[in-house]
């Protein structure tokens, strides 16, 4: 394990160095980010099973891969070979209002939102830096509604870019090797009636990519979005994710994230959100593949009247495992949040619920909920899960709550004494546990 990790760091720090020496794409200041956050990922290491975070997580596949970064890429390229793939992954309502990131790399070419135009801001994040106009949408003949939107989108991205505050190892990987990313800017006041499409695709074997995402929606502004993570064929690959979303003031957010990888591949994605006052987030997140995939989500409701849902479902079978970390934050009085997930686990599937809240002492008028919910369908299934609670405020409404269990006998048996056959009964039953998350996103119909 200490040999495969020792060559694992040493890939990295190869690629980096070759990186940071001879990007031509990174400005000073995104280059000392980059030192910086790589400085921190050496001195933090690869986790190891002794710390609690990473206590339940497998990562002895992920070192001995040794997956290799990348140096360059140009998303570009191949662009016949990912057309069909990617035209059966862009889902109806998206068909002009998607954005396809290729190992971490925006693809202009398969990318659509001509019906996004003159409405929202997209570009990346790295070239909005770059530019004497630092944010700007893809068509050069947009209109800007927002008349300082050159000056604001500078500010936006100082403001709101790498703020994680974390010693998760694979969020400073992240910044260190992220030489594009996605920034989407949603103005005050714009309320998109089109639901936007992230399509994330990991198309070599044996590489580590890193995309990374910062949405930041305006005051009073309103967005759907579904992200849905893939990989081509049965490559083996690692996708380190990081999202970053700011939510300004009385701004809602609803966003569904399919993690439907390949069963050789391992994920890992951090989300990190910021709530201000009166602001609305709904994210439901679903893994339904990958062998190995972790989701650690970061939520600080920072302004009175914020509310914050989580919904989660992790359908697993094989040897596949699965890891949901939520640390969910009531910074300030009148907030309300809940948290949802359930799991359905099939022959020798593993899942971990680790879900948090915390409540500051001057967090008054908080009401949180938190339950997760498991259905074992094999005997050599397993789930860890762990509610937690840390109040120091009083006048507060909290709680939390997790069950594992089986289907019961009786139920198979009132199906199958009414025709149906036993895989079928399970089927159903199985259905009827999962669609109570499954309901709560406007995506539904994607998610089956």
């Amino acid at each position: 394990m200490i040999v495969a990790e020792r060559l694992c760091l040493e890939n990295i720090r190869e690629v980096f160095e070759k990186n940071i020496n001879n990007s031509n794409v990174l400005n000073i200041k995104l280059k000392e980010i980059a030192k910086e956050s790589f400085k921190k990922f050496i001195e933090l290491g690869l986790p190891n099973n002794k710390q609690e975070e990473w206590k339940y997580l497998n990562l002895e596949q992920l070192l001995k891969s040794n997956y290799y970064p990348y140096s360059n890429f140009n998303p570009e390229d191949n662009v016949q070979n990912l057309s069909d793939s990617i035209e059966q992954n862009i889902i109806e309502e998206c068909k002009q209002s998607n954005i396809v990131l290729i190992n971490g790399f925006v693809s202009e070419s398969h990318s659509n939102f001509s019906a996004l135009q003159n409405k929202i801001f997209i570009d990346s994040i790295h070239s909005s830096n770059l530019r004497d106009n630092p944010l700007s949408v893809y068509k050069e003949d947009s209109s800007r509604p927002h008349q300082n939107i050159e000056k604001d989108g500078g500010e936006l991205l100082n403001k709101n870019f790498n703020k994680v505050e974390t010693e998760d190892p694979f969020v400073h990987l992240n910044t260190s090797f992220n030489s594009e990313g996605l920034f989407i800017f949603i103005p005050e006041g714009v309320e998109l009636k089109a639901p936007i499409e992230l399509l994330l695709i990991s198309t070599n074997n044996l590489t580590i990519n890193h995309p990374r995402i910062l949405i930041v929606s305006g005051k009073h502004s309103k967005a759907k979005l579904f992200i849905k993570t893939i990989g081509t064929n049965n490559i083996e690959y690692f996708s380190n994710i990081v999202n970053e979303l700011t939510l300004e003031e009385n701004s809602k957010l609803e966003i569904t994230y399919l993690q439907k990888e390949n069963g050789n591949s391992t994920q890992f994605a951090f989300t990190d959100a910021r709530l201000h006052e009166s602001s609305e987030l709904d994210l439901s997140c679903f893994a339904y593949g990958s062998h190995l995939s972790r989701h650690k989500i970061s939520v600080n409701l920072n302004g009175r009247g914020a509310n914050c849902k989580l919904n989660g479902l992790y359908k697993l079978s094989s040897n596949h495992a699965s890891h949901n970390q939520i640390v969910l934050n009531h910074n300030v009085a009148n907030c309300t949040s809940s948290q949802f997930f359930k799991g359905v686990l099939d022959e020798n599937a593993k899942a971990e619920f680790s879900g948090t809240i915390n409540v500051a002492k001057n967090a008054i008028g908080t009401n949180a909920e938190q339950l997760n919910k498991n259905l074992l369908l094999s005997p050599t299934a397993k789930v860890d899960t762990r509610p937690q609670l840390q109040i120091e405020a009083d006048d507060v409404k909290c709680s939390h709550g997790a069950t594992t269990g089986q289907l019961e006998e009786e139920q198979i048996f009132y199906l199958t004494s009414r025709g149906l056959p036993k895989e079928k009964s399970i089927e159903v039953l199985t259905k009827a546990f999962s669609d109570e998350v499954l309901d709560r996103s406007s995506f539904k119909s994607y998610l089956l």
